[in-house]
């Protein structure tokens, strides 16, 4: 098969014009010779941008689980509405669920006191969790952005929003499991690293990359802020 036979196969199964190049590259193929192949070729893949895709909620739900590349393909939207009120429904269902949890384990453990006094930080700690994980999307998804333009990324911010958007999603669904909450953020980033790469028509380790690098800093911001608080302790 021919460097220009095997650039149309990729770009057919939906691969970027970025991911296609860093493969050949990896194979010995100089980037004159793959530039050269490609011509003016685009990507002719399935994820064709549009206001709806016709799937209904549970549907994405059931893709982004089941299989997420399908979902990327046929999802590719021109506006966030979507993706922001799935995951603002998911978030209420999720944080319901937790309450309710919370309720009936303060009713066991403590008794009506304790319970009381739980229902009132409940009341203060669900709404303001809730516009904490609104505000982290725009957040989380603005800093990704900037990486992915590093890296010539294509796509443009209702991309990057989106990708992270639906991709948190199963994150959020699987943190009430008990002890295997974790594993949901791990998901994530894989979905988002196949969406960014998708959307954007880079390479899935650079969308890997842009994934991981804002958990990176907030995990960094934590640590910062856990060793001045400390230092504060002991030197008082």
């Amino acid at each position: 098969m021919g460097l220009k036979e095997i650039i149309d196969s990729g770009l057919k199964r939906g691969m970027g014009r970025e991911e296609i190049i860093g493969i050949l590259l990896e194979k010995g193929y100089s980037r004159n010779e793959i530039e050269n192949a490609f011509g003016d070729k685009e990507s002719v893949g399935p994820a064709v941008r549009k206001e709806e895709s016709g799937l209904n909620h549970m549907q994405k739900l059931g893709l982004l689980f089941s299989n997420p590349t399908e979902f990327f393909d046929k999802v590719k939207e021109n506006s966030i509405k979507n993706s922001f009120l799935l995951y603002l429904l998911t978030l209420l269902v999720v944080m319901a669920i937790s309450a309710i949890f919370a309720f009936f384990l303060g009713r066991i453990i403590g008794g009506a006191s304790i319970f009381s006094v739980s229902s009132f930080i409940g009341l203060i700690f669900y709404p303001i969790m809730f516009g904490i994980g609104i505000v982290a999307t725009f957040v989380y998804a603005g800093i990704v952005h900037l990486i992915i333009k590093m890296f010539h990324g294509k796509g443009n911010f209702v991309d990057t929003y989106n990708a992270c958007a639906y991709s948190s999603i199963p994150a959020s669904i699987i943190s009430i499991v008990p002890f295997i909450g974790f594993l949901g953020i791990i998901y994530s980033i894989v979905l988002m690293s196949l969406g960014l790469s998708k959307y954007h028509e880079i390479s899935k380790g650079k969308a890997a990359v842009s994934a991981c690098i804002p958990i990176l800093l907030f995990i960094l911001f934590m640590v910062c802020l856990w060793f001045l608080y400390f230092k504060k302790f002991f030197q008082i």
